[in-house]
């Protein structure tokens, strides 16, 4: 009785697990004319996908009167590690049993009969193709044929690093000026310091009228009458 409780829980939980997830956006999406789809174009023409009556891929692209018939519509065509189908319950079938992508959008491109290449493409029983339809993973969204989102990410990445770096060197480049005003503001008053000292020391030897006497105005005479007394002393002493 036991192991049967066990067998029920292990069912209902490989059943809950196993539940797709059935709440995506559908979008449409459009020919954007990027070199991209050019590409895109081109590999599918010369993939297995396509059965045609003319190999010369120049001649293909230059006409509009031939038609082209898809060799397998149940498989999708395969171009940058992304699966393009042509309707979109094989897409929602190959979403439900991938266990490792997220679809969080299902792109669908309406062909009509002015979308060249496209509106070319036939399935097996002579009926034109609608859809092109294929999914993107969470955080993108449908950019023409392909996904777009981790480029305007890398963008913004790009733009607010160059933000940062010009707003440290505006930072910087303030910084310095500071220190520079500032240095030269120190120097200056250094050189006013010594500019005053100078002055106070000139003023200082400046000598005044009154303190002006004889000796000062007459130098000479004074030193000749200091050698008459030395000379005189000396007579002096050796009488």
């Amino acid at each position: 009785m036991a192991m049967g409780f066990l067998m029920v829980g292990t069912i209902r939980t490989t059943v809950t697990q196993r539940v797709p997830a059935s709440q995506r956006n559908v979008r449409e999406t459009f020919l954007a004319g990027s070199e991209f789809e050019e590409s895109l174009i081109t590999h599918l023409l010369n993939s297995s996908t396509m059965v045609t009556l003319n190999d010369d891929i120049s001649s293909l692209l230059s006409s509009s009167n031939l038609t082209y018939t898809l060799a397998s519509p149940e498989k999708p065509f395969v171009f940058v590690d992304r699966n393009y189908f042509w309707n979109k319950a094989d897409f929602v079938e190959y979403a439900d049993s991938d266990n490792t992508t997220t679809f969080a959008y299902i792109c669908v491109y309406n062909v009509t009969q002015d979308d060249g290449i496209f509106s070319q493409i036939y399935f097996p029983s002579g009926e034109p193709i609608t859809e092109v339809v294929f999914g993107c993973e969470t955080s993108k969204e449908c950019c023409g044929m392909k996904c777009c989102g981790d480029d305007v990410l890398i963008n913004i990445i790009i733009v607010g690093a160059i933000s940062l770096a010009l707003l440290f060197l505006l930072l910087c480049n303030i910084v310095i000026g500071f220190k520079k005003r500032r240095e030269k503001a120190r120097n200056n008053g250094n050189a006013t310091y010594h500019a005053t000292d100078i002055t106070q020391a000139n003023e200082n030897e400046i000598v005044s009228a009154d303190q002006i006497t004889y000796e000062t105005r007459h130098p000479s005479a004074t030193r000749g009458k200091q050698c008459d007394i030395e000379t005189l002393s000396t007579d002096h002493k050796k009488i």
